[in-house]
């Protein structure tokens, strides 16, 4: 028995060309739905504000020992001391 597949469009270009565009624009809408999708899911703003308030909670129950940092002596001569609203 033969199998009909796609061995009908072998004649027809035409038709051959609209069911390959079909199938393109197809792939091309679930593409770019899945990767909406993704966008939302993982790199929202409130998931991302999530992920970060989770390390910092994370960091604050395990009461980790942050070593100080000494400031650094004041520069008289810097820019940024003079003019600060140049940071």
């Amino acid at each position: 028995m033969r199998s009909w597949g796609s061995a009908w469009l072998a004649g027809r270009p035409p038709a051959r060309l609209r069911t390959s565009e079909r199938a393109v624009r197809v792939s091309r809408s679930r593409i770019a739905d899945q990767a909406y999708d993704d966008v939302h899911r993982y790199w929202s703003w409130p998931v991302v504000a999530g992920r970060i308030t989770d390390v910092y909670a994370d960091l604050l129950a395990r009461d980790v020992k942050v070593p100080e940092i000494p400031d650094p002596p004041r520069d008289p001569s810097c820019r940024f001391r003079a003019a600060p609203h140049l940071l």
